[in-house]
């Protein structure tokens, strides 16, 4: 029986049989949302700039780099100048993560890595360096998974987490950079210990992950830092590049400047956002 006040259509013959489905209804919400979105878009308004581009990375390119390092770490040299060099840099990360060394202590591992890595290099040549660190990223990966505070872990990471929350690479400790960006600024970091520069044998696409991250991501930075770092990754093809030197310039409160970058940007794509964010920079007092 039918509740009261209920009239029950559902047998009556000549009733229209128009039924809209939950599909199409968010299908048309979403249509007339996107419509409204647009309009509003589309209106001149000061918006400011909240965020900058994101680092955009070919995932072919950063396939192919991982692929490179599994069999360069494959081929280690395991002479005695190859095992010099990993216990030196192991005895790095030891007295990073533990300090209190000597200055004295600190000067001799330091003159020790310059011999060793000579000598690899002599030995083994670029290609015996470019193995060793790729057997360390090789370590950075474990130690990360295994998420153990122990010697183990000082040895691999040394100073590394601090490094990593200092450029946003992690957030309280929570990893929230992608896993290629830190095994690049890790083979950084290697670089250094070894008296290298620290894009030392670097692909192009590790350099645009470099570079990219500190210019786009790394919030605590200095400015100029990431202002220079925005150029080298616009080098390796680094997109949107203009963009994000606009959003640095807002940030920095340059903002004739940022207005010229994004009047620029808008000129060249004619994305109304850039447009917002110009007359953003223009009314700011």
């Amino acid at each position: 029986m039918a509740d009261a006040g209920f009239k029950d259509e559902s047998k009556r013959q000549d009733a229209p049989k128009l039924r809209v489905s939950d599909t199409f209804l968010g299908a048309a919400l979403l249509i007339v949302a996107s419509a409204s979105a647009i309009t509003v878009l589309a209106v001149p308004r000061p918006v400011p700039p909240h965020e900058l581009p994101s680092l955009v990375l070919s995932e072919t390119l950063v396939r192919n780099v991982v692929r490179t390092d599994e069999a360069d770490a494959a081929r280690v040299p395991s002479d005695v100048h190859a095992r010099a060099l990993i216990s030196l840099i192991h005895a790095q990360g030891e007295a990073e993560a533990s300090p209190g060394e000597s200055p004295e202590d600190a000067a001799r591992r330091e003159s020790n890595l310059r011999a060793v890595v000579n000598d690899v290099r002599a030995s083994s040549g670029e290609a015996g360096l470019k193995a060793l660190r790729a057997l360390a990223v090789g370590e950075l990966v474990r130690a990360l998974e295994r998420h153990e505070n122990d010697l183990e872990s000082d040895r691999v990471l040394g100073s590394f987490p601090i490094i990593m929350e200092r450029y946003g690479l992690t957030v309280e400790g929570r990893l929230r950079a992608p896993i290629f960006v830190v095994r690049t600024l890790y083979k950084a970091r290697w670089n250094s210990i070894c008296r290298l520069a620290p894009t030392y044998a670097l692909t192009s696409v590790e350099e645009r992950a470099f570079y990219g991250w500190l210019a786009l991501s790394a919030h605590n930075a200095p400015m100029g830092e990431r202002a220079a770092a925005l150029q080298n990754y616009r080098k390796h093809g680094g997109v949107r590049g203009e963009e994000a030197l606009a959003g640095l310039m807002f940030a920095s409160q340059h903002f004739d400047r940022a207005e010229e970058l994004f009047q620029h940007a808008y000129a060249r794509t004619q994305n109304v956002r850039l447009r917002n964010h110009a007359l953003a920079s223009s009314v700011v007092p």
